[in-house]
């Protein structure tokens, strides 16, 4: 047992932190009173604190990220837990949603390269919990898949025309329009304006595209696309235009097929996801 010195009341040994330099190893006021004393201390003045604080870190910022990192180490579950119960509290307030929308827009780069590594770190664990929920959620899969099946109907419908797009595929040079590489064995037709994003289903907003470029690209817009691959969109602007006049002055009266020859296999194209 131990008297405090602050508010003199007799309290067990625990009740003490622990002090080295005293004789009995612990200090002279309880733990409760020596928390009084600092936030009276701060809110005396708040701003003098607050500048020793940064001081003391900006001397000594390698030991205090060490000390940060054993605690949070020490404390996983209960850091877990707190930043959980935190983001449950303020995830519905227009203003952290304003922040977060601001922080992603200033760090898409390394947003992005955080998730990869992420995904990469625990692929086993991301497919659990996906295979988990397509399990629970089947009927709002279906849904969503019809309505967004049915949207895509009607956007082809107030396009061009199959018979316009087999016209166009017929001349156009089977390159693709992001990365150039030759694609006339594998290709898939690209919206270069996705459909998501209101493209239009037209002849003037299609482009072959090579499987990998066309999956990455999805439902991006074009420039958003460029800018990440390094590409110069108005150079792809450029393209776009050439091979739309190339494949203009390729379009000719097809002349008659040998009915002896040996029917050649027609090269296979895929329609991309997004675009």
């Amino acid at each position: 047992m131990k008297r405090c010195c602050h508010c003199k009341d007799v309290l067990s040994r625990e009740a003490f932190s622990p002090d080295e330099r005293a004789t009995d190893g612990l200090q002279s006021c309880c733990r409760a009173c020596a928390s009084l004393r600092r936030r009276n201390k701060y809110a005396a003045s708040p701003e003098a604190k607050r500048q020793r604080q940064r001081d003391y870190y900006r001397n000594n910022t390698a030991a205090v990220q060490a000390i940060n990192s054993r605690s949070r180490a020490k404390h996983s579950d209960k850091v877990k837990a707190a930043k959980q119960a935190h983001y449950l509290r303020v995830r519905d307030d227009p203003a952290f949603q304003a922040r977060m929308r601001a922080y992603i827009e200033a760090h898409k780069d390394h947003k992005r390269e955080y998730d990869r590594e992420y995904r990469w770190k625990n692929a086993s664990k991301l497919d659990a919990l996906k295979k988990s929920w397509k399990a629970n959620n089947a009927l709002l899969i279906r849904a969503v898949r019809s309505s967004y099946k049915a949207r895509r109907r009607a956007i082809e419908k107030a396009g061009d025309d199959s018979r316009a797009v087999r016209d166009w595929l017929a001349t156009v040079n089977k390159m693709c329009l992001w990365c150039g590489v030759d694609c006339e064995a594998d290709y898939h037709i690209d919206h270069v304006r996705p459909l998501a994003l209101r493209g239009a289903h037209r002849v003037a907003n299609l482009a072959i595209a090579c499987p990998s470029c066309n999956v990455q690209k999805n439902a991006l817009p074009p420039e958003e696309f460029c800018r990440r691959k390094g590409l110069d969109f108005q150079v792809i602007s450029t393209r776009k235009h050439e091979m739309k006049a190339v494949s203009a002055l390729e379009k000719s009266p097809r002349t008659p097929r040998d009915p002896h020859a040996t029917p050649r296999s027609p090269p296979t194209a895929k329609r991309g996801r997004g675009g």
